[in-house]
């Protein structure tokens, strides 16, 4: 048999739907995704059907629930006053999408989109919305809200930390899904710092979450500098593979980093950049790599107010 039928033929026959008191518009979008299962191939009814289970349950689910709306083709806009995303209503200077990542966390097989809002919350402590896809695009159903204050995530939610200023996604080794990094560059003053969630077959989770920053260490070594009050560390992120393995690195910005000078005379902000890279438990720390412009393969000189690193691209 061949799927040959409008998506809307198929709702406005709405008689059954009708009876059970089903709003007619959902099935246009229960009738897409089943059409999306199917690819529309001809299917021969001597042979089994060729449909992924999970993604008709979803559509299910979703009916169920209430989520599915329709015209799913249409452009989206998210904000934080649309239905299903966390976190409350928008305020003055939340700065929703301030940053963006995209990568598939997990529960699907499409890329997920994460948003940066730096200014949300009180004092501006900051949060990362994650909006994540179906076969037909992105969708506000079961949307999280991460912030340092979300169970289990490790730092503490401080008044103008700006968790969510920077954003960078890859699969950093630690499963078969991408990983978030989220810059914070204002934690603990301006020391900054940058969390790690990791992805899983559920999307991003809290389980074995970590907080990077200079100074820190943990059983596979320190990293690499010396924490400053006017770092700014995770001000701005970055991740691809560089090289040392299979999985991508990640190049973190410290543009306040302050560095001796001649007669022991400070220089600063004259910026620098912390590079982690991947392995096959996540970001390892035994290796890391410093740069700034007097770094001896540079061969460069570091000025006061360089701020090297402030922006990074791959």
């Amino acid at each position: 048999m061949v799927v040959d039928r409008d998506v809307h033929e198929l709702a406005a026959d709405g008689q059954p739907t009708a009876a059970l008191g089903i709003d007619p518009s959902v099935v246009v979008v229960l009738a897409q995704a089943i059409a999306d299962a199917l690819a529309g191939a001809a299917l021969d009814p001597a042979e089994p059907l060729d449909v992924d289970v999970h993604e008709l349950a979803r559509a299910c689910a979703l009916v169920a629930d209430g989520w599915l709306e329709p015209e799913p083709a249409e452009p989206a806009q998210f904000d934080q006053d649309g239905r299903g995303i966390p976190g409350g209503m928008a305020e003055p200077d939340d700065h929703f999408g301030w940053a963006l990542a995209a990568a598939d966390f997990g529960r699907d097989k499409h890329a997920d989109l994460a948003v940066g809002v730096p200014g949300d919350g009180p004092g501006a402590t900051g949060s990362v919305v994650i909006i994540y896809s179906l076969s037909y695009g992105l969708r506000r159903y079961r949307a999280q809200r991460w912030s340092q204050g979300s169970a289990g995530i490790v730092g503490t939610r401080e008044r103008n930390d700006q968790f969510g200023y920077a954003l960078a996604a890859a699969d950093f080794g630690k499963g078969a899904r991408a990983d978030l990094a989220i810059g914070v560059p204002l934690d603990r003053g301006l020391v900054g710092g940058v969390n790690l969630l990791f992805g899983s077959s559920k999307g991003l989770s809290a389980i074995g979450n970590g907080f990077v920053w200079q100074d820190g260490s943990s059983f596979q070594g320190d990293v690499e500098g010396d924490s400053e009050s006017t770092d700014e560390f995770g001000r701005a992120l970055t991740a691809a593979n560089f090289g040392k393995g299979p999985v991508a690195d990640l190049a973190i910005g410290v543009p306040g980093e302050s560095k001796e000078g001649f007669f022991q005379r400070t220089k600063l902000a004259v910026g620098a950049v912390n590079v982690l890279y991947g392995d096959g438990y996540g970001l390892r720390w035994s290796d890391d790599q410093f740069w700034w412009q007097a770094s001896d393969s540079l061969h460069d000189s570091a000025e006061v107010f360089d701020q090297f690193g402030s922006v990074l691209a791959h």
